[in-house]
């Protein structure tokens, strides 16, 4: 029989992240914003990593971006 193992990561509001320095290798969810931060034990606030939205964000703008530039190909 196999037992799962819950892991309980440290989460804060945006606020709290801001000011809080994480030890190197710790994530923390940040419950405002949705997003995970990754810390290295000396930078406060961590570093942000890209949220869902980021990405269909990021996927929205080269998608509009290539649909640009076939049409303008098609007109020459």
């Amino acid at each position: 029989m196999t037992t799962a193992t819950q892991l309980q990561l440290r989460r804060n509001n945006a606020a709290g992240i801001a000011a809080f320095t994480g030890a190197p290798g710790e994530v923390t969810p940040d419950m405002t914003n949705k997003r995970l931060y990754l810390h290295d034990g000396t930078t406060v606030g961590g570093f942000a990593q890209a949220s869902k939205a980021d990405l269909d964000a990021a996927i929205a703008g080269v998608s509009a971006g290539a649909n640009a530039f076939l049409q303008w190909s098609s007109c020459s």
